[in-house]
């Protein structure tokens, strides 16, 4: 009876023992899946500026209210600023609580009405370029140095046409 015992607790050891040493760590690297379309793809247009501190120059960013803004997976289009394959982290987010703590803001101030915002970072080579609050499916923000571009839908699709067309038209190529 012991000799049974023994043999079977050795067995169940080196069962246990030898699972650890099976383990092929290279599939073990977890790697940032990449998105086809984003939370905000789409055309865009600015239709407000808001400060973030009342001491900023509205006239300085007066020409912005208008501007076409084209975000695609491939690139972002603000303006004359072309951004080639950026890369984005999206997450959903409590709206009052992330502007007061985020931007000491109130949502009043962007009339924000909506529980939750998307918040869409956009990277470019590996630096945070642009942050985009997303309200609702028309309308959105743009956050950069401490101004708030409002912005609402005029597209959800872009075709690559029209996308190359833009690009050529500003004077930049894909």
């Amino acid at each position: 009876m012991k000799k049974l015992f023994r043999n079977t607790l050795i067995l169940i050891l080196m069962i246990f023992m030898s699972g650890c040493s099976l383990l092929d760590t290279e599939s073990l690297k977890i790697e940032t899946p990449s998105l086809v379309k984003t939370p905000m793809d789409g055309k865009w247009t600015v239709s407000k500026i808001i400060f973030q501190n009342d001491e900023e120059n509205f006239f300085a960013y007066k020409d912005y209210i208008g501007n076409d803004v084209f975000i695609t997976s491939k690139g972002i289009i603000a303006g004359e600023i072309y951004l080639k394959n950026p890369t984005f982290k999206a997450k959903r987010i409590d709206s009052e609580e992330y502007l007061e703590n985020k931007f000491n803001i109130d949502n009043k101030k962007l009339n924000i009405s909506a529980k939750y915002l998307t918040i869409l970072n956009v990277y470019n080579q590996g630096t945070l370029t642009y942050e985009m609050i997303k309200v609702d499916d028309e309308n959105a923000f743009i956050h950069k140095d401490g101004v708030f571009y409002k912005i609402n839908k005029i597209s959800g699709e872009i075709t690559e046409k029209e996308f190359e067309q833009v690009l050529n038209r500003i004077g930049k190529s894909s």
